[in-house]
């Protein structure tokens, strides 16, 4: 089924080797917030979870603003997701001082936890393996995550202490 499909797009004229390379290419500024959050992470729960924070002084110093960062966050998130012995990942981000959001993910095929959960009583929501929300009255991204590390705690005790 996939040959055919390709077939009749490269019938179309689908040129694949441009496609990928849209898909696979990033600019400098692209790398450097990727590299920024991985180098970043912090393990909590034993290690089971995995959070990693983007400032606003970081984000504005690597060239993005509150348009451009959700490209950024989510490439982290995305690179975060293939952690092999994590249930959780998030990625919190200050797109604008004091405005403050999560991204939130599980991929984990034995210890998956519903990550919409979590978003959903920090206001926000999504899908089980991919949820996120949004936070404007805390003061620091510090304390964005102990919200986060808290919430996390009260939705899967099992997990132990941060």
């Amino acid at each position: 089924e996939t040959y055919k499909i390709a077939a009749i797009l490269i019938d179309k004229g689908v040129n694949f080797t441009d496609l990928i390379f849209r898909m696979n290419s990033a600019s400098i500024k692209d790398l450097k917030m990727l590299g920024y959050g991985l180098s970043n992470i912090k393990t909590f729960f034993n290690n089971k979870v995995a959070i990693t924070q983007l400032p606003y002084p970081a984000i504005v110093e690597l060239g993005f603003d509150s348009k451009t960062i959700g490209r950024g966050y989510d490439s982290i998130s995305f690179q975060m997701s293939s952690i092999e012995d994590k249930y959780i990942i998030a990625v919190i981000h200050e797109k604008e001082p004091q405005k403050i959001g999560f991204s939130l993910r599980s991929n984990h095929p034995q210890h998956f936890r519903d990550v919409s959960i979590i978003a959903k009583q920090l206001g926000g929501g999504g899908h089980a393996r991919a949820a996120g929300a949004k936070l404007e009255k805390l003061t620091t991204i510090d304390d964005a995550e102990k919200l986060l590390l808290q919430t996390i705690q009260q939705t899967y005790p099992d997990l132990g202490q941060p």
